[in-house]
């Protein structure tokens, strides 16, 4: 945090509440409220030494599972931010609830009264979005990267997004195949990029954009 702060950078950490590893404490004290989702090793097996488990478990939030994960999330989310870490991703954030998002995010900032959540949103199908209005996102994360300019599904996904929060623009795909890629002509790179950048300027409250567009 310090070594940003003098570099004129604020740290950000991505936050999945809904999602841990299957060997996590957490999920062997608490396995009924989580759902496994198992995979198959990768590589060649050493017999000598037994496997480790492989996939997620998922929370779930009903029956009392919501306010475990709360106890769980708070004070870590809390700490981070007590230590200077200036906002939080949410990672498809629709695993958890409106209330539950509103907890973690007055955890963060009664450390750190400038904490910033985003919301993530990217790949979720519209009704769960919808069902993260109320929560206190301060932004949420657009899906401009994927559009065609044409399409009017941008449109109606900017309503959507803005009845949560302002909605952030991506100018590319940040864990796809990357613009210069599809793009197959060098001549065209500087023009895509510009449209891209120029689109996300003007449909945006702000801009992500993965390392490597600069």
């Amino acid at each position: 945090v310090e070594s940003a702060g003098e570099r004129g950078l604020k740290l950000m950490l991505d936050v999945a509440p809904q999602s841990f590893a299957l060997e996590h404490r957490f999920v062997e004290a608490a396995p009924d409220c989580f759902t496994v989702r198992r995979e198959t090793p990768m590589g060649i097996v050493d017999p000598r030494h037994p496997a480790s488990p492989q996939g997620t478990a998922m929370s779930r939030v009903a029956d009392g599972c919501g306010e475990r994960l709360r106890d769980f999330w708070a004070p870590r989310i809390a700490s981070y931010a007590e230590l200077g870490v200036a906002g939080f991703r949410a990672v498809r954030p629709s695993g958890a609830t409106a209330d539950l998002w509103g907890r973690l995010v007055t955890a963060a900032r009664n450390a750190n009264r400038d904490a910033i959540f985003i919301a993530d949103v990217t790949g979720v199908p519209r009704p769960d979005v919808l069902d993260l209005r109320g929560a206190p996102f301060d932004y949420t994360v657009n899906s401009l990267a994927w559009w065609d300019f044409r399409s009017t599904w941008f449109l109606e996904e900017h309503d959507a997004l803005a009845s949560i929060a302002p909605p952030i623009a991506t100018v590319e795909a940040p864990f796809s195949t990357r613009l210069a890629e599809r793009v197959r002509d060098n001549r065209g790179l500087r023009p895509a990029y510009d449209r891209a950048l120029h689109a996300a300027a003007a449909l945006g409250t702000g801009i992500l954009a993965p390392m490597g567009v600069e």
